[in-house]
């Protein structure tokens, strides 16, 4: 596993190296390594396969058993947890039969099948894979150059790419229903759970996700500290989108903070927020605790008008 999760290329052998090194040390036995040793000593008997044979037992246990049983409790516990999610290797096995059956050139194909088999290794996060198909992707300009064959795998690249984006996103805006219907019913904490547990597996709807935790737990009485980081993960990702806005200007008010509630809220009435009465009814509340009394008649005339116009 270090070798393979490890990012730096020194610290993959590293990882190998003192593994082996804390292996040895431990008094473990390797079947290989005493297949040396006994032709080295030139001491193979009857005892000596006897011994091999459980050596070679033990380490199958270790090496291939009890890693096969992890992965599957894994995917198990991915499955229960969130079953609907989408399970991005059955895209990956569906693209490396496209990459097997090209009639690209050799070192396209090979370059490809390298790069997806270490994706599909283990349980890898949803956005380090889309993150290699983004590198398979920018390679396309390149490899159109090496023929049609190359081209038409470039093409599935971005297909199968594209289709992922859409796959993930698809899921989690069906978990920020989800988590809208539990926090509608009134339980806020489901909600929260809910969002928290997409916005891990689906970095990009993270805006919407965020943004959506940062609001109810301001309202709810929640962390007002852990409101305005997330509300500040919205505007990052979408700093003219008047939800967002909205959202941060509120924790702002709640917060006590009136001159970035202030700023923050003429932003986003800027940017659109004047047409939703909810955003005008937080405009007229924060412009009240500002002491600006006519602009908060103002926007409260407005939520009124619109709030009548809406209905």
């Amino acid at each position: 596993d270090g070798f393979n999760n490890g990012k730096h290329e020194l610290g993959k052998y590293l990882a190998l190296f003192f593994g082996i090194m804390v292996f040895i040390l431990c008094g473990f036995e390797h079947c290989v390594a005493n297949m040396f040793y006994f032709t080295v000593a030139k001491a193979w008997s009857g005892k000596a396969i006897l011994y091999l044979l459980l050596m070679t037992a033990g380490n199958a246990v270790g090496g291939v058993i009890i890693p096969l049983l992890r992965k599957f409790y894994n995917s198990k516990k991915e499955e229960a947890a969130a079953p609907g999610v989408l399970r991005p290797d059955r895209l990956y096995a569906a693209f490396a039969e496209e990459v097997r059956t090209s009639d690209a050139p050799f070192p396209v194909r090979a370059v490809a099948a390298l790069r997806l088999d270490r994706v599909m290794r283990g349980n890898i996060p949803a956005v380090f894979q889309m993150d290699c198909l983004k590198v398979l992707a920018k390679c396309a300009g390149a490899w159109r150059e090496m023929g049609d064959g190359a081209a038409s795998l470039a093409d599935a690249l971005e297909r199968r790419l594209l289709e992922t984006v859409r796959l993930l996103e698809r899921d989690a805006l069906a978990e920020v229903d989800a988590g809208n219907a539990r926090n509608d019913a009134g339980d806020v904490e489901g909600a929260l759970r809910v969002w928290a547990d997409a916005l891990a597996r689906h970095p990009p709807c993270a805006p919407i996700l965020a943004n959506n935790m940062a609001y109810v737990t301001a309202i709810s009485g929640g962390d007002l500290d852990e409101a305005l980081r997330l509300a500040d993960i919205a505007v990052s990702a979408r700093p003219s989108h008047p939800s967002s806005l909205d959202t941060l200007a509120w924790v702002f008010h709640l917060r006590g903070d009136a001159a970035d509630a202030a700023i923050t809220m003429r932003k986003a009435l800027q940017c659109g927020g004047a047409s939703s009465h909810e955003i005008c009814q937080h405009a007229s509340e924060i412009a009240a605790a500002a002491g600006n009394r006519s602009a908060a008649r103002h926007w409260r005339d407005m939520a009124a008008k619109l709030r009548r116009t809406q209905q």
